[in-house]
């Protein structure tokens, strides 16, 4: 997407959670409820605007008309622009609008955790705040949907900057999408910062932090491993100015952390790619590897099956060289004299053959 259309999108779905929230205050009887719902289920939460509307809603009570309902509108605008800022929005509306799905619906169906008394049966009004409410909520899903396929291209680009034994690149596109939704639901277009700008942190945190999650045989916190960058940062720092490697205690005051917390995230899981401490135990090299063990017959059939299905002499070339009929590996001019061909013209069929291989070869994987 270009910078003007990323703006125009993301600024129509900030309009589009306004007219959400909007809508979902549009039935006076229940913003009392609505208001306690929310100060339950989250803290940070603008409390005047709520105050303000929860006055308006009690004033307007038996009365429809005149100024008293152009104050309740205008402090459910007020809370609508509020909510439609907030960090928690989309799970804050989703909870909502269940709810009041569950009053809509009969009571055997199902229970509301809203505490109001349930609308009189035909009401028009409350049928019209309902199809209004209906129809906002499903364009905002359909306009978030459209924004978020728009930008899958930047995931896949950012996933592909990472390898992981344990992980495909379809598992880090999947946790780069996650991290693509948050980054959605939080992008503020009024700050001046491009979308790709902002939603690239939030897609590098959900695939990294899946990285690390399962990197380990055993898991190391998320927290912690971000201490262990911080320090590994640091101490590559202090070994520059100083020429040593720093004590826990040097650590700790440049990180501003416990001595404690230091030597402990020091010395947790070692990740890998790492080299062990000091005095820390080493691994035996003489160990057997019983998976690879295991393996290898299973290999070895399968690359002899792909060998087979190579055409004309490559097979045959493929088992000189590589001694897969239990004979002594011969050179390339030695199956070349034996096929009364060019050294050269051997080269070519057997880097021909290892590329079909390879080819066939991700096609099982």
């Amino acid at each position: 997407m270009s910078a003007k259309d990323e703006l125009a999108s993301a600024q129509k779905l900030v309009t589009l959670r306004r007219e959400a929230w909007r809508c979902l205050l549009d039935y006076p009887p229940f913003a009392g409820a609505i208001v306690e719902w929310l100060r339950v289920t989250d803290e940070e939460l603008p409390e005047a605007e709520f105050v303000a509307l929860e006055a308006a809603a009690v004033a307007l009570r038996g009365r429809s008309r005149g100024k008293v309902r152009s104050d309740y509108d205008a402090a459910a605008v007020a809370v609508a622009e509020a909510m439609s800022r907030h960090r928690h929005e989309s799970d804050l509306l989703r909870g909502l609008v269940e709810s009041i799905e569950a009053i809509a619906a009969s009571e055997e169906e199902a229970e509301s955790s809203l505490c109001v008394r349930r609308p009189p049966k035909d009401s028009r009004v409350f049928e019209g705040y309902l199809r209004a409410l209906r129809r906002s909520v499903s364009e905002l899903s359909r306009a978030r949907q459209r924004f978020v396929a728009n930008n899958l291209r930047l995931v896949v680009s950012i996933a592909k900057r990472y390898r992981h034994p344990f992980l495909t690149h379809a598992d880090l596109i999947q946790e780069g999408t996650l991290g693509l939704l948050r980054a959605v639901d939080g992008y503020d277009p009024t700050r001046g910062t491009r979308f790709s700008t902002y939603a690239a942190w939030w897609i590098k945190h959900g695939i990294t932090r899946a990285v690390a999650n399962t990197g380990l045989t055993i898991r190391v916190p998320a927290n912690v491993l971000g201490l262990r960058s911080q320090l590994s940062r640091l101490e590559t720092a202090f070994v520059a100015e100083h020429g040593r490697t720093p004590s826990d205690r040097e650590l700790a005051q440049a990180a501003e952390a416990p001595v404690r917390t230091v030597r402990n995230a020091r010395r947790s899981v070692l990740a890998r790619g790492e080299l062990p401490a000091e005095g820390a135990n080493l691994p035996d090299e003489t160990s057997v590897d019983v998976e690879a063990l295991l393996d290898k017959p299973v290999v070895e059939r399968e690359m002899l099956d792909l060998v087979d299905e190579l055409p004309g002499i490559e097979g045959a070339v493929i088992r000189k060289r590589f001694a897969l009929d239990g004979d002594p590996p011969m050179t390339l001019a030695e199956i070349g004299e034996l096929h009364c061909l060019s050294r050269e013209r051997i080269r070519q069929i057997e880097k021909k053959a290892l590329v079909r291989m390879r080819g066939q070869m991700q096609e099982m994987i």
